[in-house]
C-alpha cells in the first residue's frame, strides 16, 4: 500500500494538537508545530517497529477495531489524555523511555512531551480505524500497512532516530548475517543432496524427514530448550550426513536422560522417533498433502500460543496460552468496556470456558473451568455485580472449533 499514513495524520489531527499544545500546555506556536511534526510520526515509527510480533499486532489490531477507539476526534479533550496514557502503557510498556527521547528531540519540558504524547495516541489510533474501516482492511493487510511506513518514516525521521525507535532492525539484520565468522558458515547443502530418488516413494522420504524435523522443533520449543544445532554438509557430503543433535538444557542433571515432562493438560505434540519415519507403501500424494497441511496448521498454532482478548459480534473472547489461566488484563481493558458496561446495566453475562482436546480430559476440563473463573474475576475487577456473571459449562468444551489456538478461550456473552 502507497498511502503515506505521516503526512496524512499531519492533515488530520496535525493542528488540533498543535492548538492544544500551544493554548494549553502554554508552548510557542512554533515550539508546539515542530513537537507535533515529531510526536505523530515517532508514535507511528513505535507502531511499525512492532509489526514482526504477531501478538502485539493482534493486540493493536483488536484495540483500533474495538469500540474504545473514536475514529472522529477533532479535538482533544481532558477524558482522552487518560486514556491515552493507558493506551501508552498498553501498546509500549514502560514508555519513559520514549518521552525523554523525544523531550531532547523537540526541547519539551518531559511533562508536556508526555501529555502531548498522551493526546496524540488516540488521535492516531483514529486514523488508523478509518483506514480499516473505509478500505476493509484485515488484519494481515493492516500489518502490511503498518510496514510499509517504515521507508517513509525513515526519511520523516531521521536514520538515527528511526533505528532507536525499533525500524533500523530490518535493515541491519543482513549485515548481522554477513558479520558472522568465517569459522561457522550458512552453506547451503548441494544441489544434488536434495534430489529425489528415482525408487518409488522417494519424494516421500524427505517429506517425512521434513515433518519430523517439524516435530522436533516444536516439542523442543515446548520444553523451553533452544533448538537444536544442525551441522552443516561440507560441499561433497550427501544428504544423508546431516545430523540434529538436541541440546540438553542445563538445568537437566548430566545423569538423567533427556525426557520430554508433560504439561498438566494441553501437552505439546508428541516426540518424533530418532529413526526417520518411512511412508507407508500405499500411501498416497493426497495423503501426503493432508499430513503436510497438519503439520503446517500445528505450526501455526504454535505461532499463537499467547494470551490475548478479542471482541467481534458482541461476544468478548479471551484466548490463553497452553496450559495458563493467566486474563491478559492490559489487553482486556482496551476492548472490554461495552461487556462490562452491560452487565453493570443488569445484563447478565455468561462465561463459558474451553480447552483445546490435547492432553487429559478430566484435567483439561478443570483447566476450563479455571479460566472461566479467572475472567469472572476480571469482570468482577471491572465492577460488574458477582450476581449478574454466570459460569455456564458449554456442552462439549474441546475440539470444536477446529484450531487449537482458538479452543483455548474463554466467551463471554450478555443475555
Amino acid at each position: 500500500m502507497s498511502i503515506d499514513l505521516s503526512a496524512l495524520l499531519q492533515e488530520q489531527v496535525g493542528g488540533a494538537l498543535s492548538n492544544f499544545a500551544s493554548s494549553q500546555l502554554g508552548e510557542s506556536p512554533s515550539m508546539a508545530s515542530k513537537a507535533v511534526a515529531l510526536i505523530l510520526p515517532a508514535l507511528l515509527g513505535k507502531l511499525s517497529g512492532q509489526t514482526g510480533d504477531a501478538s502485539r499486532m493482534t493486540q493493536l489490531f483488536n484495540l483500533v477495531t474495538g469500540p474504545q477507539v473514536d475514529s472522529s476526534l477533532t479535538q482533544v479533550e481532558p477524558s482522552l489524555i487518560d486514556k491515552g496514557r493507558q493506551w501508552l502503557s498498553l501498546l509500549f510498556g514502560d514508555s519513559a523511555g520514549l518521552t525523554n527521547l523525544l523531550a531532547g528531540r523537540t526541547g519539551m519540558s518531559t511533562d508536556n512531551t508526555g501529555t502531548l504524547m498522551a493526546a496524540a495516541l488516540p488521535m492516531l489510533l483514529g486514523v488508523l480505524r478509518s483506514q480499516v474501516q473505509s478500505s476493509k482492511l484485515t488484519q494481515p493487510q493492516f500489518v502490511s500497512l503498518l510496514s510499509g511506513q517504515r521507508s517513509l518514516l525513515d526519511r520523516v525521521l531521521g536514520s538515527e532516530l528511526a533505528t532507536a525507535l525499533g525500524l533500523g532492525a530490518v535493515a541491519t539484520a543482513p549485515a548481522a548475517v554477513e558479520a558472522r565468522p568465517a569459522a561457522a558458515p550458512v552453506t547451503p547443502p548441494p544441489a544434488r543432496a536434495v534430489t529425489p530418488a528415482p525408487a518409488s516413494g522417494g519424494w516421500m522420504k524427505w517429506l517425512w524427514l521434513a515433518l519430523a524435523a517439524l516435530a522436533a522443533l516444536l516439542l523442543l520449543k515446548f520444553c523451553g530448550q533452544k533448538p537444536a544445532e544442525t551441522a552443516v554438509p561440507a560441499s561433497g557430503a550427501s544428504a544423508e550426513s546431516v545430523v540434529v543433535v538436541p541440546v540438553e538444557p542445563a538445568s537437566v542433571p548430566a545423569s538423567e536422560p533427556a525426557v520430554v515432562v508433560p504439561m498438566a493438560s494441553e501437552p505439546a505434540m508428541p516426540a518424533a522417533s530418532g529413526t526417520a519415519m518411512a511412508p507407508a507403501p500405499d500411501m498416497t500424494a493426497s495423503a501426503a498433502a493432508t499430513a503436510a497441511a497438519a503439520a503446517s496448521a500445528v505450526a501455526s498454532d504454535l505461532a499463537a500460543d499467547a494470551s490475548a482478548v478479542k471482541y467481534e459480534n458482541e461476544v468478548l473472547s479471551f484466548y490463553f496460552a497452553t496450559g495458563k489461566t493467566d486474563v491478559d488484563k492490559m489487553a482486556a481493558d482496551a476492548v472490554s468496556a461495552d461487556i462490562v458496561a452491560l452487565g453493570k446495566e443488569g445484563k447478565t453475562l455468561v462465561v463459558s470456558g474451553y480447552n483445546d482436546p490435547r492432553g487429559n480430559k478430566a484435567k483439561n476440563e478443570e483447566l476450563s473451568k479455571n479460566r472461566a473463573k479467572a475472567v469472572k474475576a476480571y469482570l468482577m475487577e471491572q465492577g460488574v455485580p458477582e450476581g449478574k456473571i454466570e459460569l455456564r459449562k458449554p456442552v462439549q468444551t474441546d475440539g470444536q472449533s477446529g484450531s487449537l489456538a482458538e479452543d483455548r478461550r474463554v466467551d463471554v456473552k450478555a443475555e
